[in-house]
C-alpha cells in the first residue's frame, strides 16, 4: 500500500494530525479503531499484541490478508 498520509486521512474520515499522531505511537481509541479498521478493508492485517501502557509487543506486524479460500485449497 503506497499511500500518503493525507490520503489515509481522506479515506479513513480522520483529520490528518490523528494519522500522524497514530503513526508516532500516540494512543487515540476511536481514531485507531478508524485506522485500523480502514487497513482491514483495505486487505491488511495486523498481527501480534502488546500493551501499550507497559509498551511490550510480541509479534507485531502487518501483512497482506489471505483468503480462507486460498488456504484451504493447499
Amino acid at each position: 500500500m503506497n499511500k500518503q498520509q493525507t490520503e489515509i486521512a481522506t479515506s479513513a474520515d480522520l483529520p490528518l494530525n490523528a494519522v500522524k499522531s497514530l503513526a508516532r505511537g500516540a494512543t487515540w481509541e476511536d481514531s485507531y479503531r478508524s485506522l485500523l479498521q480502514y487497513y482491514e478493508e483495505a486487505g491488511l492485517e495486523v498481527t501480534g499484541w502488546g500493551h501499550p501502557v507497559t509498551g511490550k509487543y510480541y509479534g507485531v506486524g502487518v501483512r497482506w490478508k489471505t483468503s480462507l479460500q486460498s488456504n484451504e485449497t493447499r
